[in-house]
């Protein structure tokens, strides 16, 4: 019977100390919860503060004296005065500063396609050129062929090709008795 009662005991004993086990691990789980939640956002912060850039060491100074009551009783107050200026766009410096970005790529790419451009005309010339240079040796030929064969025809006869352009239009009448 106190062998009974002692294993009640330790029963008994045993589920407390199952139950304070539960309760400790609920605890030490809402701890680590909470802990991890003050990680999160002292990393927001930190984020915040330097995107916000470094302070000038004479703002700090001013303000090193005072408590965070009196601080935060002062950031209420700006924050108020900043409602006056609730109109104006908040987003106009990231706009302005997203639009310059974008027309400095615009004008690259304009530089970019002028150059193209004036390359592209180059090559037009060139190619202009070559076909002008084909044109009349391929004429020079024919030319001369013509000359002999016409020799050949009439053996006395002297027989020539003119070539005539749009700026010979006007040299027609010399040309006609040749």
């Amino acid at each position: 019977r106190k062998s009974k009662k002692t294993l009640d005991d330790l029963k008994n004993r045993e589920s407390r100390n199952a139950e304070e086990l539960a309760n400790a691990e609920r605890q030490t789980e809402k701890q680590l919860n909470k802990r991890s939640m003050l990680a999160q956002k002292r990393d927001e912060n930190l984020r915040k503060i330097q995107q916000i850039g470094s302070l000038p060491a004479a703002e700090i100074d001013e303000h090193a004296s005072d408590s965070v009551k009196e601080l935060m009783k002062k950031l209420h107050k700006v924050n108020q005065e900043m409602t006056k200026y609730s109109h104006v766009n908040k987003k106009a410096l990231d706009q302005y500063v997203n639009f310059s970005e974008q027309r400095e790529g615009l004008l690259e790419r304009k530089t970019e396609l002028d150059n193209g451009a004036v390359a592209i005309e180059e090559l037009i010339a060139a190619l202009d050129r070559q076909k002008e240079e084909a044109i009349l040796r391929t004429f020079k030929g024919v030319s001369k062929h013509f000359s002999e064969v016409f020799s050949e025809l009439v053996p006395q006869g002297k027989g020539q090709l003119i070539m005539r352009t749009s700026a010979d239009a006007g040299d027609d009448d010399d040309d006609e008795d040749e």
